[in-house]
């Protein structure tokens, strides 16, 4: 519960998580896309109904970069629904221009990215077990002004108190959106560490 409710800086994976939770409810599809962002959702966002949790299996060998895609998907084929996909900096990086087709489409969700600026799945067990990584660390990148500059609505979010009203903007915009959250680098499930 303290994780949950932790208002340090950069934010707290599981904080996010319970500001996300927030927003879910029996006319929304969550999807979840991401190495440690996918675990932390299958750990603590809630699925509301069949067919409305679209998750990778939690592993270091699920697929990367289908958020988007699930996402767009899930708005085709349930148009009132308002649709959500939690995601990873990296992961999100690899079919970011799927915003492009969201736009030209007309289909509106909201991705929220926890993005710690680095490959975490990897990154933690190398620096734990080999004491050094390479190729782990990715640049900060303002995502939210990329899908801005497509004509997209897009969030920054570095404090915590901000997640809430920042993602209630980005689901009123009507438009694909995308609230891109600093998360804590340090703090991983630990999952693939045991």
């Amino acid at each position: 519960e303290p994780m949950f409710a932790s208002d340090q800086v950069p934010i707290h994976p599981l904080r996010l998580c319970r500001e996300v939770s927030q927003f879910i409810d029996k006319d929304t599809i969550l999807c979840i896309d991401g190495g440690d962002m996918c675990v932390w959702g299958n750990l603590a966002l809630p699925a509301v109904g069949p067919g409305q949790f679209i998750s990778l299996v939690s592993s270091i060998f699920g697929c990367l970069g289908v958020g988007i895609p699930y996402a767009i998907a899930a708005k085709l084929a349930h148009p009132n629904k308002k649709v959500i996909v939690t995601t990873g900096d990296g992961s999100f990086g690899l079919t970011l221009m799927e915003f492009d087709t969201a736009l030209r489409h007309n289909i509106p969700f909201v991705a929220i990215i926890g993005n710690d600026r680095c490959w975490g799945m990897i990154e933690r067990p190398l620096k734990n077990r080999k004491g050094i990584t390479v190729g782990c660390q990715l640049a900060h990148r303002r995502y939210d002004k990329i899908v801005e500059a497509m004509g997209g609505h897009g969030e920054y979010v570095e404090k915590p108190e901000d997640i809430a009203p920042a993602i209630q903007r980005a689901i009123d915009s009507g438009v694909p959106a995308c609230v891109n959250i600093m998360i804590d680098q340090e703090i991983g499930p630990g999952l693939q560490e045991m």
